[in-house]
């Protein structure tokens, strides 16, 4: 049973703080994603883990012994890195074999284990190839055979597609998904892609500012977010903000006026709506009417972006929608999908 439980962790450099008290459990055979932007502290968390940053203070256990002090070669991880780390001069079979020749295995062990870990990421047809004469999805597949062949107990993945282009990536997602249901090893991965996030993770933890700012399930982020930032950080297309004021249960915003919201609420407030919780409907029938200011046809339907005062808003329809630029357009809001924040404070104003 390998878990991770971070206590109390921080990491500084001099006064500024990366981290601060982060506290996590990581439970056996989770795949848990570490998702933020560029510097929220994602990467830092995860050397820490892996002993290839000290820590500045708190505790970090795997598998419920501490282990601050243990260095990386001793905490029975692999890692899986975004620049895959291959060794040029050797071959497929090779690179995957290397980490077990570290450990002395006898040969007919580490073949049998390379042929093992090369048939679980289809490579068993390129053994003999070098990394220079192999496409990125495959590099990155020889990374990760080489990560399996050692049997670890802990999985550390690094922006480990950020290499690769949109289908790769869709395709080596499949991958890890499958390789994790099958495997079963404890999993952290980093990333700032969030569609990664969603589609791979047991839970997702958001992060902010070297904190955690929610912890949960692609599906409560997604469908429940606990405040501005993770509203805005996951969803594609993003959700559709508008900032204006709510007073007696109204809420009103240049081109935007929409009741039926909680009298004691009010105050300024930010609006959020995702792009598929709106329907187009006839301007007549709609909640709020606007013009058309651009269209995109995605291939599943049509992307219409419409121009309402001062607001634009996103609203995804049926791809048989082909409406003109400048056309008016109108808008009905599912009046249960609505979220609103704090303006000031950007947290989650339930009702």
């Amino acid at each position: 049973m390998v878990d991770v439980q971070l206590r109390g962790v921080s990491k500084r450099w001099g006064n500024f703080a990366a981290i601060q008290d982060l506290n996590l459990e990581i439970a056996h055979q989770e795949f848990l994603v570490l998702l933020g932007p560029s510097g929220c502290g994602k990467t830092t968390t995860m050397r820490m883990i892996a002993g290839l940053e000290p820590v500045s203070g708190g505790d970090i256990l795997i598998g419920g012994e501490r282990v601050n002090d243990r260095p990386a070669r001793d905490r029975d991880i692999a890692m899986v890195f975004q620049n895959y780390g291959l060794y040029p001069h050797f071959t497929v079979g090779e690179n995957i074999e290397y980490p077990l020749k570290l450990r002395n295995l006898p040969a007919a062990e580490r073949q049998r284990r390379v042929k093992s870990a090369a048939e679980k990421v289809h490579l068993e047809a390129l053994l003999e190839r070098r990394p220079r004469a192999l496409s990125g999805g495959q590099r990155q597949r020889v990374a990760l055979a080489r990560a399996i062949v050692r049997t670890p107990n802990l999985f550390l993945m690094d922006e480990p597609l950020s290499n690769l282009d949109a289908i790769l990536r869709v395709s080596m997602r499949a991958e890890l998904k499958r390789l994790h249901h099958e495997l079963k090893t404890t999993t952290i991965y980093v990333t700032h892609d969030q569609i990664e996030a969603m589609t791979l993770a047991t839970r997702v933890a958001v992060m902010n500012k070297g904190e955690i700012v929610q912890l949960g399930t692609p599906e409560e982020i997604y469908e429940d977010p606990a405040s501005l930032f993770v509203a805005t950080f996951i969803g594609s297309p993003p959700m559709n903000l508008i900032a204006g004021t709510l007073s007696a249960g109204t809420f009103t915003a240049p081109g935007v006026r929409l009741g039926g919201f909680p009298v004691q609420l009010g105050g300024a407030v930010t609006l959020g709506i995702r792009p598929d919780h709106i329907v187009v409907a006839p301007p007549e029938e709609a909640d709020v009417v606007g013009s058309v200011y651009s269209v995109e046809y995605t291939g599943s339907g049509m992307q219409i972006t419409a121009q309402l005062g001062e607001t634009r808003m996103t609203v995804m329809a049926d791809s048989s929608f082909r409406p003109q630029l400048d056309e008016r357009v109108g808008l009905r809001i599912r009046p249960e999908h609505i979220f609103l924040f704090d303006t000031k404070s950007e947290k989650r104003l339930r009702f």
